[in-house]
C-alpha cells in the first residue's frame, strides 16, 4: 500500500552548516535521505564574548592582546553576519569610585562581530567586570558581562607631591612630612 506522511513544523536547530541531510527510516522499508539542506544563522538575539577574552589589564593602556571580541549570535550560538549597529562597554562591577572606560567605549558591529582593540580602563587598580550592550537597542540584543578583569597599576610616569609644607625655619625639620607619590 502506498502512503504519504506529512511532518508539520519539522525544523533543524543547531549550528549553521551548508550540508545537513535528513534520513527517514521505517521498519522493513528502504530509508530515504534528502539532498543537502543549507542551514543558515537565525536572527541575532544576544551578544557573546568570543573565547580567549582578556583577564588582566594595566591602567590607561590598551587591552589589545588579546582584545575583547564580541559577536551577535542567534539562540543556537551562530554568528549572524548580517548584524550591524554598535556595541557599548561599561563597568559592571568593581570599586565604585574606581574605573571608567576610556578611549573606545563604543564600536561598530561588522558582519556580526566587533573588536575592542583600543579599549582602556582608567582608575584604581582592582578587579572589575565589563558589560557589553546593544548601543541603539533596535535589535534588542541581550547584553553580556565579562569574567573578572584584574586591573593593575602601570609603570610610574611622574611624581606628585601630595603633602607639602607651607612654611619652614632654617635648620629645623619641617613640621609636616613631605609626601611624594609616583603616579602611573
Amino acid at each position: 500500500a502506498d502512503g504519504s506522511y506529512s511532518f508539520d513544523n519539522l525544523k533543524i536547530i543547531g549550528v549553521a552548516d551548508p550540508d545537513y541531510r535528513i534520513t527517514f527510516t521505517s521498519s522493513g522499508l528502504t530509508s530515504s535521505t534528502t539532498n543537502a539542506i543549507a542551514v543558515t544563522f537565525g536572527t541575532a538575539t544576544k551578544l557573546v564574548i568570543a573565547s580567549g577574552a582578556p583577564t588582566s589589564a594595566v591602567v590607561d593602556q590598551a587591552i589589545s592582546s588579546p582584545a575583547f571580541v564580541i559577536n551577535a549570535t542567534d539562540p543556537e550560538g551562530n554568528i549572524n553576519t548580517d548584524a550591524t549597529g554598535s556595541v557599548t562597554v561599561t563597568r559592571a562591577t568593581g570599586t565604585t569610585t574606581g574605573v571608567v572606560v576610556a578611549a573606545t567605549a563604543t564600536e561598530s558591529l561588522v558582519s556580526g562581530e566587533v573588536t575592542f582593540s583600543n579599549l582602556k580602563l582608567v582608575g584604581l587598580a582592582g578587579t572589575y567586570t565589563l558589560t557589553f550592550s546593544d548601543d541603539d537597542g533596535i535589535r534588542a540584543l541581550t547584553s553580556v558581562t565579562s569574567g573578572n578583569v584584574v586591573l593593575s597599576a602601570g609603570d610610574p610616569a611622574s611624581l606628585s607631591i601630595t603633602s607639602k609644607p607651607s612654611r619652614a625655619t632654617s635648620g629645623v625639620a619641617f613640621g609636616t612630612n613631605v609626601v611624594v607619590d609616583t603616579v602611573d
